[in-house]
């Protein structure tokens, strides 16, 4: 459709009071999981003047509102507040993406007399798995009745910050060893005075014994209670070496035994020597 011809067709329909057709048609975004969205406006529609409008209303799905902008004020629901900002140009970025963050999204503008004036449609597509095991399984090795540290990599784009987490330490899934949310670290009573929490999540144990040894997780959760990432690590208590002291106390006792060994044969062949002069 040439250009001039849509455009009376929009002017005409806006003059009629029906509602301004989308757009730019359904524009795809992608992004990665965890990671974030922008859905740029441009000056394309009748009401690309901020001040000419009265309200940029941001829909998910048009049922669910995610953020409406009323001039300089602009407001993201409760369900997106933390991870939601609006630029000056009506224009909306989400971060911390899900998988459910997926589907359309669409902006109205209305005028100060309360009529739609344009409609913008864009659809989300979030690619990628959910949250991966972030590092593998890690083996970590520590001395019998020393300590052990394990460290959370935080600087992951899929993850939360950690003042927004909720970390959930456990030991071969079952028993829980600790749980952190922001500056609040809790170890359980089996763990309570030999575990210290880190403030980027990461945890230490002390006082190591081979009961420790094992499969650790930490499962991470934003403040949506939503999961987000977790981390592996095999624990692995070593025996005591064998210590250079303990070495050197042994020697004299494998000494003895050792010149003992030798000397039986020349104590028998001297007594043989004797009976024979005899």
């Amino acid at each position: 459709m040439p250009a001039l011809l849509h455009l009376c067709l929009l002017l005409l329909f806006s003059a009629q009071g029906s509602p301004a057709p989308a757009e730019g048609g359904n524009v795809t975004v992608y992004a990665p999981l965890g990671g974030q969205a922008e859905f740029i406006l441009y000056r394309a529609s009748l009401c690309y003047d901020q001040n000419a409008c009265k309200s940029m209303d941001w829909r998910k799905d048009i049922t669910t509102r995610v953020a409406k902008f009323i001039g300089s004020d602009r407001t993201c629901t409760d369900s997106y507040k933390h991870r939601c900002k609006g630029y000056e140009n009506g224009s909306l970025q989400l971060s911390n993406l899900s998988r459910e963050d997926s589907g359309y999204y669409n902006v109205d503008f209305h005028n100060y007399s309360g009529r739609l004036e344009a409609k913008f449609w864009f659809l989300l597509e979030v690619q990628g798995s959910p949250a991966p095991t972030e590092g593998g399984n890690v083996t970590v090795y520590a001395a019998l009745g020393g300590q052990v540290e394990f460290i959370l990599d935080m600087t992951s784009p899929y993850l939360c910050l950690p003042s927004e987490c909720f970390i959930d330490w456990r030991k071969n899934i079952s028993t829980r060893v600790a749980k952190f949310k922001g500056s609040v670290r809790i170890c359980s009573n089996v763990y309570k005075h030999r575990c210290k929490g880190y403030e980027n999540g990461s945890l230490q144990l002390s006082n190591i014994s081979r009961e420790d040894s094992g499969y650790y997780s930490a499962e991470l959760y934003n403040y949506q209670g939503r999961f987000v990432a977790k981390f592996w690590f095999l624990l692995e208590v070593q025996e005591e070496t064998f210590s250079a002291q303990n070495h050197l106390q042994a020697l004299p006792v494998r000494g003895a035994l050792y010149l003992s060994a030798l000397s039986v044969p020349w104590i028998v062949y001297c007594i043989l020597i004797r009976r024979e002069k005899n």
